[in-house]
């Protein structure tokens, strides 16, 4: 074989490889991003139930806040009617559990955010009744009548107010839930959008690289042909001169060369053409 043959051939294998890894870089490429939309896509989704959980603490720790005053508010009417100190104990407990949630519900979410101050407006509501409390029953026991009917009816005043604030409070977390999740959609869908359009924009890239590929691979093989062509019709010419050169009479080896010609050449008709004297030329085979 040539050296253009060989160069030719070598050719052909570099575009073949080139067009190969072409098509495994975009096959990369969509599966890559794949991936990346998979992962950022499920991160969110974690964030989002992280979010939900961290609610669920801050509700239920109201939920232990209402038992509690709920709890306080009907030892204080027991303890008014029977005058039983074991009333009175009970609600001191109560009381330490409704302080346990309220630091609960205080640390769930960071300073500033609408369930921490919530949570904060709760907290101030229950040391006004508790203190009214504490001040009714001191009054109570002392057996000040008037005075303690008076602060019975402040005291529920603010029992009332601390229903109030626990209602707000849940519905601060409720509509911070709602808008958090709407929030986390949005983003899942902003994610996907993007990810889908730069998974576009790589596969139109990538296309466009591969047939820039194959044009120059098909490029490459038409110059391969042509040199091969060249190649074949110069060694055609060489030998069809060597023969006229070498042969004691040109009649002898006209038929084998004509026939080598139409060969090699690719020719459909060949013949011989002879230059006589008066500068014509005759069809001679």
């Amino acid at each position: 074989m040539s050296q253009r043959s060989l160069t030719g051939a070598a050719a052909h294998t570099r575009a073949g490889w080139r067009l190969a890894l072409g098509v495994a870089a975009l096959f990369a490429l969509l599966i890559g991003g794949s991936l990346l939309a998979s992962s950022l896509v499920g991160r969110i989704e974690q964030a989002k139930d992280r979010r939900m959980v961290t609610n669920q603490r801050y509700v239920a720790a109201l939920d232990d806040i209402a038992l509690g005053a709920q709890a306080m508010a009907t030892e204080e009417a027991s303890y008014l009617s029977a005058r039983n100190a074991r009333h009175l104990t009970t609600i001191a407990a109560a009381s330490a559990d409704v302080e346990s949630a309220l630091t609960t519900a205080l640390g769930v979410f960071p300073t500033g955010s609408a369930e921490a101050v919530a949570a904060g407006k709760v907290y101030g509501r229950f040391r006004q009744w508790a203190a009214a409390l504490d001040q009714e029953l001191a009054l109570v026991e002392s057996g000040r009548s008037p005075a303690a009917a008076r602060a019975v009816t402040g005291t529920r005043s603010y029992r009332r107010l601390l229903d109030r604030d626990l209602n707000l409070a849940r519905g601060a977390a409720e509509g911070s839930l709602a808008a958090g999740s709407a929030a986390f959609d949005g983003l899942v869908d902003d994610t996907q959008r993007v990810l889908l359009g730069s998974m576009v924009a790589m596969v139109l890239v990538g296309g466009g690289i591969t047939v820039l590929l194959v044009r120059s691979a098909l490029q490459l093989v038409r110059v391969r042909r042509t040199l091969q062509d060249r190649a074949a019709r110069q060694t055609v010419l060489a030998e069809l001169g060597r023969r006229a050169l070498t042969a004691p009479d040109v009649d002898d080896v006209t038929g084998e060369v004509l026939a080598l010609a139409r060969e090699k050449l690719g020719g459909d008709l060949v013949c011989v053409y002879e230059l006589r004297a008066d500068d014509s030329l005759t069809v001679r085979i």
